[in-house]
């Protein structure tokens, strides 16, 4: 459904959790340029721990920061120990990717 969209240098995406996950898989898969991209709060599940399948089986591909003009990930320092973890996975693959903390704001599904 997503490959049906017209997604172009002037796209903005934003995904939030596995959300955002599947951005970093679709972006890592498909070579379209982006405008911006938002992570926020990225859940990898490396060990395949939460989610049993193979949604969460790929590799970053460092390139992605050729193809999107910015890309940002949003956490905050009292999540679950594993996002912050998957935020360290995603910098070391991604260099240039811009980090925004927030404190207090958890998986950013309070009000």
């Amino acid at each position: 459904m997503f490959n049906h969209l017209d997604i172009n240098e002037e796209t903005i995406l934003i995904g939030h959790s596995c959300g955002a996950d599947f951005l970093i898989r679709w972006l890592s898969e498909n070579k379209t340029k982006v405008g911006k991209t938002a992570l926020v709060t990225p859940f990898l599940d490396p060990d395949h721990d939460e989610v049993k399948s193979d949604f969460f089986n790929f590799k970053i591909d460092s390139t992605i920061q050729n193809r999107v003009q910015e890309i940002s990930i949003f956490y905050s320092t009292d999540d679950e120990q594993e996002i912050l973890t998957n935020v360290a996975q995603i910098k070391e693959s991604i260099p240039n990717v811009e980090i925004k903390v927030f404190k207090d704001k958890g998986h950013f599904t309070r009000k």
